[in-house]
């Protein structure tokens, strides 16, 4: 039996601070499906415009069976200010609007995929309310969260889409939430619900862990901790389990089923 390919494609939670390698999720997800042959690879993408041309390059590197895609919290942001803060050329910091403000049909900017979310600055304590928070709740009283919930779901179909036509198995996985900031964490839960009904009506596995609170983060209020890194390699083992798929026979499964 050849072994099963399964490839998990987010952002800081394949490599986060403060975490053992043996605490990682997929290093608890690689203990808890030994019983069966398998290779898990590990990936990244760092704006939502990229995503879908990054599921298609790390599953077809990987010649993935199951493709596990984590909507990650921290690009989240950006798409919901009118104004963005990014790195620019130089290394400096830059601002622009956002592209929707002046044509609500305006696609992303590629110049803001610079927008750097893994600086330092992450793990610092802030308060719940800030200069940040101003920002997108100014972004949501002018529609910009109805545009990032279309754009966003676009780019999931996209995905879907690239994983029907090369028999990939598909598990979205929710953002989380933002306990860190009030406005973070509204973003993350509007668009937590709206991927959960976009995921309902195109038949798309979607696994939503917006509700797992406060006791499963790390002292920043942005990480998870050890104990939730374990939950979630239940919650996707669990999934694997009810889907697994034979590679002895070669015979994949096309369509996505919502759990």
């Amino acid at each position: 039996m050849e072994p099963l390919k399964i490839g998990f494609l987010g952002g800081c939670i394949n490599n986060q601070k403060g975490i053992a390698l043996e605490e990682f999720y997929y290093s608890v997800f690689d203990s808890l499906l030994s019983a069966t042959p398998h290779v898990i690879s590990a990936g990244t993408y760092y704006t939502f415009d990229k995503m879908a041309e990054k599921a298609g390059s790390f599953s077809e590197l990987n010649n993935l069976d199951i493709l596990c895609l984590w909507i990650r919290q921290f690009p989240l942001m950006p798409m919901h200010k009118p104004l963005i803060k990014y790195e620019n050329k130089s290394g400096g910091i830059s601002w622009s609007a956002h592209p929707a403000l002046f044509k609500p049909l305006a696609k992303w900017n590629p110049e803001l995929t610079r927008y750097h979310t893994q600086n330092e600055y992450v793990y610092k304590r802030r308060l719940r309310f800030e200069k940040r928070d101003v920002n997108l709740l100014a972004g949501k009283l002018l529609g910009l969260h109805t545009w990032a919930r279309k754009f966003i779901n676009r780019e999931i179909d996209k995905v879907s889409e690239y994983c029907k036509r090369n028999n990939i198995k598909l598990l979205v996985i929710s953002p989380q939430q933002c306990p860190s900031s009030i406005m973070g964490n509204n973003v993350c839960k509007t668009i937590s619900a709206s991927i959960e009904r976009y995921s309902a009506k195109q038949n798309i596995a979607y696994l939503n862990i917006i509700n797992l609170g406060k006791d499963y983060y790390a002292n920043d209020n942005v990480h998870f901790n050890a104990a939730c890194h374990k939950l979630l390699a239940h919650m996707i083992y669990d999934w694997i389990k009810e889907n697994l798929v034979a590679k002895k026979s070669r015979e994949k499964i096309n369509e996505t089923v919502v759990i």
